[in-house]
């Protein structure tokens, strides 16, 4: 009897390990939303979310952090590939298999000063001095198509805006949290920037590759609308909100379980 027992607790157990799906889970660290912190571990409230989801659908996979060049890879050559904190842009429509939103932010043009006219779309951008950019970021791309004349190719973010700060730059094409976090790490007041025209509202979300199994799909679906209408998902959020105010001085707020990246209204 006890032998029979124990044959079918470990067939139990075969056909758990069974069900569990290869699944890579893949993003690139972007502090202080997901870091690594100083025993090794990776910690956030996107890192929090992700794993709230996996365990919700009963899968125990680590996250990965790569470059977003590897992560990009990866999913367009995999299946079975969860990505964390893509932005769904026009470009990407089809490139993936959007699960759940995490992130909106706010894209537009910064700047010390409001423009003698109001800018109203990025070709009358040319009516300023210059407009900062990301080597490489999508934006410079958006530029360039609106026939931009005046575009600064910047290495980082951080070094755009203390252009933007110190006058060297009229313009910066970042977002509303990107310019709350530059000001943080410089340690500088950016009460007096001024978001002169707003470009988009982005979304980042939990997406699969393309080729993912339709079980995966429907689990790990299913797993992300269950657990953001949990009191977990509510109480995770609401710390590390209240944590990213008081230790960073972000203003972001939870609106339909999308966290979005500016002050409340």
């Amino acid at each position: 009897m006890i032998k029979t027992f124990v044959m079918l607790l470990l067939l139990c157990v075969g056909q758990v390990n069974a069900e569990q799906p290869k699944l890579w889970v893949l993003t690139n660290l972007e502090p202080p939303f997901s870091q690594q912190n100083e025993r090794g571990q990776f910690e956030g409230i996107i890192v929090d979310i992700t794993n709230g989801i996996l365990g919700e659908a009963g899968i125990d996979q680590q996250i990965l952090a790569a470059p977003w060049e590897r992560v990009f890879k990866e999913a367009a050559s995999k299946a079975n590939v969860m990505t964390v904190g893509v932005a769904r842009i026009i470009e990407r429509e089809d490139q993936f298999i959007w699960l759940t939103p995490l992130t909106s932010a706010i894209v537009g043009v910064f700047s010390l000063d409001a423009p003698k006219q109001p800018i109203g779309q990025l070709s009358e951008l040319n009516l300023t001095d210059s407009i900062g950019v990301l080597d490489g970021d999508y934006r410079l791309t958006l530029l360039q198509q609106a026939g931009a004349t005046n575009i600064v190719i910047l290495n980082s973010w951080l070094e755009g805006t203390e252009k933007l700060l110190d006058g060297k730059i009229s313009n910066l094409f970042l977002s509303t949290i990107g310019i709350q976090l530059m000001c943080k790490k410089l340690q500088r007041d950016c009460h007096h920037v001024k978001r002169i025209l707003t470009y988009e509202q982005i979304t980042a979300y939990v997406a699969l590759s393309k080729g993912t199994d339709s079980i995966t799909i429907a689990r790990l679906t299913k797993a992300a609308a269950s657990y953001k209408n949990s009191q977990a998902f509510k109480q995770t959020t609401q710390k590390w909100i209240s944590q990213y105010e008081q230790q960073n001085g972000l203003q972001m707020h939870l609106d339909k379980g999308v966290i979005n990246l500016w002050a409340k209204d």
